[in-house]
């Protein structure tokens, strides 16, 4: 009976760490319509895989939500998850995964991470329960990703760009979608795909780290209102356009 359980516990943070990884990704992600596939990395601090790492993949659909994808364990995908605050610099994410393996067992993850900060570095509880509610044992995981990923929409970008050869200019205008005004003073973060490097902003104090930008210090935007920033800038092989746009730590939505 006792090889039985640690069988068996082995199994359930197998689970527990795959589903964990789907929440921060390395290193690459694709889009698919207004949809976002993430592939993931997780780092067992603790438990049976205690210095292992294990990938999988989860979707951020456009509505903000999310799924994680670990065929192996789960049957495919987790229950959808949620997103929520712990403040204006923090965000964290919880959803549930029914163990196809145990009938009747379920993990339930709950993952947290300081926003605007790159490599993104999550880290969370897996707890595992059985078919009776009963918690069989937790484990803790470290996830890394190199970009905030998107959560719930509360801003909604359009981009606008003209180039030449070398160089361009582009006005972003950021739209609060929501009934709550935004105070002056905030920041919005986004990352360049390419080779883009940006020489001068304004309506915002531009400021720039590898592919990501970031432009503090914006004026206020009224419920379900807008403003525009510009820059200018320089590129090469090829100029496309931004993404991964965050305002105070919240994604936003971009019109394309």
């Amino acid at each position: 009976m006792k090889q039985w359980m640690r069988l068996l516990a082995a199994l359930f943070l197998a689970v527990c760490g795959v589903i964990v990884s789907n929440i921060v990704a390395t290193p690459s992600a694709r889009a698919s319509s207004q949809n976002l596939w993430v592939n993931c990395q997780v780092y067992f601090q603790d438990g049976p895989r205690a210095g292992q790492t294990e990938p999988d993949s989860f979707l951020v659909s456009s509505g903000g939500g999310l799924t994680s994808y670990a065929s192996d364990y789960v049957g495919g995908q987790s229950n959808p998850g949620s997103w929520f605050s712990n403040g204006p610099n923090t965000t964290g994410f919880t959803f549930s995964a029914p163990l196809v393996a145990v009938p009747g067992g379920d993990l339930t993850v709950n993952e947290t991470f300081t926003n605007n900060t790159y490599p993104v570095v999550a880290t969370g509880t897996g707890s595992v329960f059985n078919s009776s509610g009963q918690l069989l044992f937790t484990t803790h995981t470290q996830v890394t990703c190199p970009y905030f990923i998107p959560g719930t929409t509360g801003c909604q970008i359009t981009y606008a760009m003209s180039q030449w050869t070398g160089a361009f200019t582009a006005t972003i205008t950021i739209g609060n979608t929501s009934s709550t005004p935004i105070s002056s003073g905030g920041t919005l973060v986004f990352v360049f795909p390419g080779t883009q490097a940006v020489t001068q902003g304004w309506n915002g104090t531009f400021s720039q780290n590898g592919s990501t930008v970031t432009v503090s210090n914006l004026a206020a935007i009224s419920a379900n209102n807008s403003i525009s920033i510009g820059f200018n800038g320089t590129w090469s092989g090829s100029n496309p356009n931004p993404v991964q746009y965050t305002l105070n730590g919240t994604p936003c939505s971009v019109n394309v």
